[in-house]
């Protein structure tokens, strides 16, 4: 009985000094998610700010793209670029047509815009590139016919083999979509051949596939 008594007032014990450790940390823990939250907003804001300072870049006349073919109904979006860092952005809305969950964008959808953002920022900065690889990871459903940011920016490279990353942003900075890439280099004539055998053209001495307003 005795023993009884003893682990009882020993499970209690335990449980006040939870309690306790709860009550003492719950403000650092409260604290730290703000901070989180605060870092979210300013991510946005951020990339929000790049937009509205930022021309907006255009892909070249006669040259085909699967996500910027001014479609709203499945993809609208605009592409930014900045020169100083090599950053490109973009506001993106994705329309009816590129639903997957009801109400909601497709999966493939979502990465098809990350890989043309990644895409985007290798020409940007003179590296004439394909994908490789491809990785995406989801961490929130995106609604449809709502703006979302993207940011995409030049990692790791050496001779032949370049690593970009990218995030899909909310309004409220939170990122609900990220990607990442292995992106090779391509000879540039034979490239330019590519183009020409598509039905597509490109002039050699251009710095990539894009014009400015």
């Amino acid at each position: 009985m005795g023993r009884m008594i003893k682990c009882k007032r020993a499970g209690q014990e335990k449980i006040e000094a939870e309690l306790v450790f709860l009550f003492l940390a719950f403000p650092f823990f409260s604290k730290f998610l703000s901070l989180k939250e605060n870092h979210k907003r300013r991510l946005f804001m951020l990339v929000q700010e790049e937009i509205e300072r930022l021309k907006q870049v255009h892909i070249a006349h006669g040259i085909r793209s699967y996500v910027a073919n001014d479609t709203p109904q499945r993809i609208g979006i605009t592409y930014y670029f900045n020169e100083k860092t090599g950053r490109v952005f973009a506001r993106v809305r994705f329309g009816p047509e590129a639903q997957g969950p009801p109400g909601h964008a497709h999966g493939g959808a979502l990465a098809a815009v990350l890989d043309e953002s990644m895409g985007m920022a290798s020409w940007m900065n003179d590296l004439m590139t394909m994908t490789a690889e491809l990785k995406v990871t989801y961490l929130r459903a995106v609604p449809l016919e709502t703006d979302f940011y993207v940011q995409a920016w030049v990692g790791d490279s050496d001779a032949r083999k370049i690593t970009i990353h990218s995030q899909l942003l909310s309004a409220e900075g939170k990122e609900h979509t990220r990607g990442s890439g292995l992106f090779i280099r391509q000879d540039r004539e034979r490239f330019l051949n590519m183009l020409k055998e598509s039905g597509q053209t490109l002039s050699p001495s251009s710095r990539l596939l894009k014009e400015r307003k």
